[in-house]
């Protein structure tokens, strides 16, 4: 079996804490997969990557998108958010998935882009409406 994963994770915290009533949302956007500056599709059946983010309150999910959106992640008393990304090599449905495909990752660099978004979901001065 030709399965390897790595895990990493990020500590973001606001500067200035959140005040009774108030909400963040976070979205965190994964773009430019590519081991050995060859570019990877992830988490989707032609792919060998399956990509997973969630949060220290929020379990991990895949998204076929690279866009991972978290509701109410900072909240009142809750300014610090850890984000975990798990990076998975593995059969995910590729018919054609063996050796060749472990050996090409193998010992090369991963490269991508990676972006943090905070949206304010709720102030403490005016209710979300539904």
């Amino acid at each position: 079996e030709y399965t390897t994963s790595y895990e990493f994770t990020y500590v973001l915290s606001l500067e200035d804490a959140l005040q009774s009533n108030m909400t963040a949302d976070l979205t965190v956007d994964l773009s430019d997969f590519a081991v050995n500056s060859v570019s990877y599709l992830f988490n989707d059946s032609t792919s060998v990557f399956t990509i997973a983010v969630g949060t220290d309150e929020a379990e991990a999910y895949v998204s076929e998108t690279g866009v991972w959106n978290f509701s109410d992640a900072f909240y009142y008393q809750n300014n610090t958010v850890t984000v975990t990304v798990t990076i998975t090599l593995a059969d995910n449905g590729n018919v054609n998935f063996d050796a060749t495909d472990y050996n090409a990752i193998a010992g090369y660099a991963t490269t991508f882009t990676l972006g943090f978004e905070l949206t304010n979901s709720s102030s403490s001065s005016q209710e979300v409406l539904a």
